[in-house]
């Protein structure tokens, strides 16, 4: 697809086109050779101003974009990558990322030529629900401010803004975890227990492999302190309209997480197993963002 660049001249490059119309109505009537000379030089300028502005922007194409799981109201750290196919550097440079309802801006001090460069930005983010990126728009004035011109790239992104963590409901009773299921996810604790026979369904994170290469069979290693407990978050149970309840669960994951109690979570009829860990928080995380008040089955 061809390139499109387009470029127009700003309020200081209007300024500036009048300032070299007058000195050209000036040295034509006076008749004075300098004055022309002035005029050619400032046009002469004005033509390089224009030549590298658009240049600043020639070779320049989006590659990818790594948005995180994004609390509601809150931002988070993301990575743009532009590459670039020009033998110059790219300096100066305005990237907004446009959604349907509203736009992310930040800035680029310099893409290196030739190379694939990676840009962090902060991201904002309001409202919950799966958000979807359509256009990115990077401009520039560089290098005399004398100019302004950008180059529209259409690109499909989506990233998830979960529930904000609030509500004033108390975690839900504790339920007792099956000894298996004990050992498994490692509701551990500090204290050492046993050894515990090897069997499939066990996690072998926990396996003693230090016992495998002495020679003993494949083990696991069992501590227990009492934290065989775990959690179940059911959305039925608490009151509210869906943001509200939404925000509950999403701050009972969170506590869940960070006490490191293994826990599940019910929606309508969409139940994630107990499980623990991050990648657990995070699915969870990113269906509640999701989650539109139809029942999922899937």
């Amino acid at each position: 697809m061809r390139e499109r660049i387009y470029i127009i001249p700003n309020r200081f490059g209007l300024m500036y086109g009048s300032g070299v119309i007058v000195t050209l109505i000036a040295g034509t009537i006076y008749s004075n050779n300098l004055i022309y000379m002035l005029c050619f030089f400032l046009v002469s300028l004005f033509v390089v101003a224009m030549v590298q502005t658009n240049s600043n922007l020639r070779g320049l194409n989006f590659e990818k974009i790594q948005i995180p799981l994004i609390e509601s109201q809150g931002s988070g750290s993301a990575v743009l990558w532009l590459k670039s196919k020009n033998r110059e550097d790219h300096h100066q440079l305005k990237i907004r990322l446009i959604e349907n309802e509203t736009e992310h801006e930040f800035h680029a001090e310099k893409v290196s030529a030739l190379t694939l460069t990676p840009i962090r930005f902060a991201l904002h983010a309001k409202t919950r629900g799966v958000k979807k990126i359509n256009k990115l728009h990077i401009s520039t004035v560089f290098p005399f401010g004398l100019f302004y011109a950008w180059k529209v790239l259409p690109i499909e992104a989506y990233y998830r803004v979960y529930p904000e963590p609030m509500g004033t409901h108390a975690l839900p009773s504790s339920t007792v975890l099956a000894e298996a299921l004990i050992v498994d996810q490692g509701q551990t604790g500090d204290d050492y227990s046993q050894h515990v026979k090897y069997q499939t369904g066990h996690s072998q994170r926990h396996v003693d492999w230090k016992a495998v290469a002495r020679g003993r069979p494949m083990l696991v290693k069992e501590f227990k302190d009492g934290l065989n407990t775990g959690y179940e978050l059911d959305y039925s149970k608490i009151n509210g309209d869906i943001e509200k309840r939404l925000s509950q669960l999403s701050l009972w994951v969170n506590i869940c997480s960070v006490q490191q109690v293994p826990f599940s979570m019910k929606v309508g009829r969409k139940i994630l197993p107990i499980d623990i860990g991050p990648y657990h928080k995070t699915r969870c995380l990113e269906y509640l963002a999701q989650y539109q008040g139809v029942d999922d089955v899937s």
